[in-house]
């Protein structure tokens, strides 16, 4: 939204994409759509790639993701971000791969001389419940489901909000 809209002067995402995806749609699988869309008109997506085997839900976006630079029009245009960003991704991403989808952010940032602050957390051993509020260590075991160790889902919960706070109130006090 925030590519698309210039009224965004600060940018906290969470485990983020840097493309569009293909929609899911639960009432009939066959469909292939965008997940996204702006003015009714669907934006362009990279399509999940096919497969004979269910492997999970990260082997299918390992699989689907292009080559950088071959994003073609489902590529984020995130330069047109008018504000800081902060990205936040995790090394044990169960869904996706957040980390290098975040490299890829920074690189595209980079070639277009993006002219705000941009600062890329990792946590190495979190997975995508990475983004939140600090948890017990039940609640770190938990979010395991969907990837990271309980410790290192438990250390970053702990630390990731207050940076994200941090970052808000830095960049949106003037």
């Amino acid at each position: 939204e925030a590519s698309r809209r210039s009224q965004f002067s600060a940018v906290v995402a969470g485990v983020p994409s840097n493309v569009v995806w293909q929609g899911i749609d639960q009432s009939d699988w066959t469909k292939v759509k965008s997940s996204w869309s702006q003015g009714g008109q669907p934006l362009a997506f990279v399509p999940y790639a096919p497969s004979t085997e269910f492997k999970g839900i990260r082997d299918i976006y390992d699989r689907s993701m292009r080559a950088e630079g071959e994003e073609g029009d489902a590529a984020i245009p995130v330069e047109r971000i008018n504000g800081d960003i902060l990205l936040v991704s995790a090394g044990q991403d169960g869904l996706w791969d957040s980390t290098g989808m975040s490299r890829r952010i920074v690189a595209r940032l980079g070639a277009n001389n993006f002219a705000h602050r941009v600062e890329h957390l990792d946590y190495p051993t979190a997975g995508h419940g990475v983004v939140g509020g600090p948890v017990t260590l039940e609640q770190a075991q938990q979010l395991t489901q969907v990837g990271g160790t309980p410790e290192g889902n438990y250390a970053a919960r702990q630390e990731v909000w207050t940076r994200v706070l941090a970052f808000f109130d830095r960049t949106l006090r003037h």
